[in-house]
């Protein structure tokens, strides 16, 4: 299973089941992907725990999470953190701007180390998500992906395919914020690509963007093997 039918929610995927191998793939129920889980059910929960997914970061602002308090926040048996990225640094005038905001996201250096570190330690499944899931859960994911062997066509991929499962909510989100631009919604491969183009010539890897901003060799092997042992 790749994608997580919820009700309330449309974006919750797994990042297992990505090839790092002729013959390896990621490992399902390690790491989940997902858009804000405000409102699950009871059942949809206990299916979570159930794959022993009980670790919930939490990426959005603290404005986002006063006026849409988490469902795990306090839910007992699951571990939640709070680890805000700030998606509001600066306007986004166009586009072609969207992978320089991404960039801007990884350059909280401290708040990305919080992240990491927290899956490093984190001895069972972890969810993490944001608003819509796209944006700053999709650099965290590619940054995971990337960090695992898988290549980046399939990275690339991975980061699109939310605006297929977005497309259905997305004017519920324009009508809630009517000044944001269209291109904000959508979840282009050049968006990722060029952003991963970016990273790359500032940090060469994953691992060593990680070593970086303060991770040990030991906390990237731990994240690194959440995905492929």
């Amino acid at each position: 299973m790749r994608r997580y039918l919820m009700t309330t929610v449309v974006n919750m995927r797994d990042l297992g089941g990505y090839p790092i191998g002729p013959n390896a793939f990621t490992q399902y129920g390690r790491l989940i992907r997902s858009d804000a889980p405000i409102n699950l059910s009871e059942d949809e929960s206990q299916l979570l725990k159930s794959k022993k997914i009980d670790t919930v970061i939490d990426l959005r602002t603290q404005e986002e999470v006063v006026k849409a308090p988490s469902f795990f926040y306090q839910k007992e048996g699951f571990h939640y953190y709070h680890q805000g990225m700030n998606h509001d640094g600066r306007k986004i005038k166009s586009k072609e701007e969207m992978p320089l905001s991404y960039m801007e996201l990884i350059e909280d250096r401290k708040n990305i180390q919080g992240i990491m570190k927290i899956i490093a330690d984190s001895p069972n499944g972890v969810l993490f998500h944001c608003t819509a899931g796209k944006d700053r859960t999709g650099v965290i994911a590619a940054l995971l992906l990337s960090l695992a062997g898988v290549p980046a066509s399939d990275v690339i991929a991975d980061y699109q395919i939310s605006y297929t499962y977005l497309y259905r909510i997305l004017p519920l989100l324009f009508y809630e914020y009517p000044d944001s631009p269209v291109y904000l919604g959508q979840s282009k491969p050049e968006y990722i690509a060029k952003f991963f183009k970016l990273f790359s010539e500032k940090y060469h890897t994953p691992s060593e963007y990680l070593l970086d901003i303060g991770l040990s060799n030991s906390q990237i092997s731990r994240i690194r093997n959440k995905l492929i042992l």
